[in-house]
């Protein structure tokens, strides 16, 4: 017997800009359950087929875990498809790292936890196709979820699927090269999302200066997008080493599933709590501990020169003391500064 109903739900406000299929996502209230949630709408329009209407719901439902967002209902009317999901108020990956710079730890810890997300839906035998930093929510107890499968893909038997429409900056190299690939792109995307966390978004985005996708794909398929040499002196070697491995050209050298990448990741374990702070005329490092703060700063003095100094504060009465080590005045540009930092970052290692 087909049931039919009526589903009422009151738009508070659009909260997100869907990529591909031209999707908007409203916070909503919904009468029926007596809170708030997210609806997710696509215009009929946009599908080819009828048959597509609802493949996003329902990845979503045959992919559900802890670590991915759950859907709700799924629905339509003459003009639009809709998808509810829970309302997760502490918002993105990129909310957080458009806000503060993480630590080698706190990008170990969530990663660790959505990789677990994305070995499922490969499991699950599907490709995800759109892992990056806004397809990330946090619940309310801070962890991780893998969102958004407008552009998943069931793959074959012999795990491949179909190249959807991608998102431009987090274009695979295969995307250039076949209309099928495998969850080896997936991990390339992950290895984008983690240099974004490393490095933050304004390091990832100024380098994304292609006038024409011949400029864009050229890059991608030479390794030369992003800058596998480009990361900030704190970040450890080791986790560059395995990011740099996500992003090799040739997928075979990749890392093969997302267990194998979390089982490196989590052998980390230099530098993993200094946070970097970009300053107005400068930019600082700082380290906490239960007792101490420590601190390596790049300032621009009055002369127009810029001094490298390293210093602990004790938390319980303020003392000051400098680490003369870390200390180097006068050099000419920040570059030359920043290359002495990195030096005593790798002292650390």
């Amino acid at each position: 017997m087909k049931i039919v109903s009526t589903i009422n739900a009151t738009k508070i406000t659009l909260i997100g800009q869907g990529q591909g299929l031209n999707s908007q996502v409203f916070l909503c209230h919904d009468p029926q359950l007596g809170g708030e949630i997210v609806i997710k709408e696509i215009p009929i329009q946009k599908f080819n087929h009828p048959n597509d209407y609802f493949k996003e719901a329902s990845a979503l439902y045959s992919n559900k875990h802890p670590r991915v967002v759950p859907v709700m209902y799924a629905c339509q009317d003459a003009s639009t498809i809709r998808i509810a999901m829970p309302y997760y108020k502490n918002g993105t990956l990129e909310d957080l790292i458009n806000k503060t710079f993480l630590t080698t730890r706190e990008i170990i810890k969530i990663s660790e936890q959505f990789l677990l997300g994305l070995h499922h839906i490969h499991s699950n035998g599907f490709i995800h196709f759109d892992i990056k930093p806004t397809n990330i929510l946090f619940a309310d107890d801070k962890s991780p979820l893998i969102s958004d499968f407008g552009q998943s893909r069931r793959t074959n038997i012999l795990g491949v699927g179909p190249v959807p429409p991608l998102y431009p900056s987090h274009l695979f190299p295969e995307a250039f090269l076949s209309t099928h690939t495998t969850k080896q792109s997936d991990i390339f995307q992950v290895g984008l999302t983690l240099y974004r966390m490393c490095n933050g978004n304004n390091h990832f985005r100024s380098q994304f200066t292609f006038q024409t996708i011949h400029e864009l794909k050229n890059a991608i398929l030479n390794g030369k997008f992003p800058d596998r040499n480009s990361y900030l002196p704190h970040v450890p070697l080791k986790l560059r080493r395995i990011i740099n491995k996500c992003l090799e050209v040739n997928p075979s050298n990749r890392y093969q599933t997302c267990l194998e990448l979390s089982n490196d990741l989590v052998t980390v374990n230099k530098l993993l709590d200094w946070r970097y702070v970009p300053l107005k005329n400068g930019a600082l490092w700082k380290k906490e501990t239960p007792t101490h703060e420590e601190f390596i700063e790049i300032m621009l003095n009055q002369h127009n020169q810029w001094d490298v100094k390293g210093y602990k504060r004790r938390k319980s009465d303020g003392f000051l003391r400098n680490n003369n080590k870390q200390v180097k005045l006068g050099f000419s540009t920040y570059k030359k500064a920043e290359k002495f930092v990195y030096k005593l970052f790798r002292d650390m290692e």
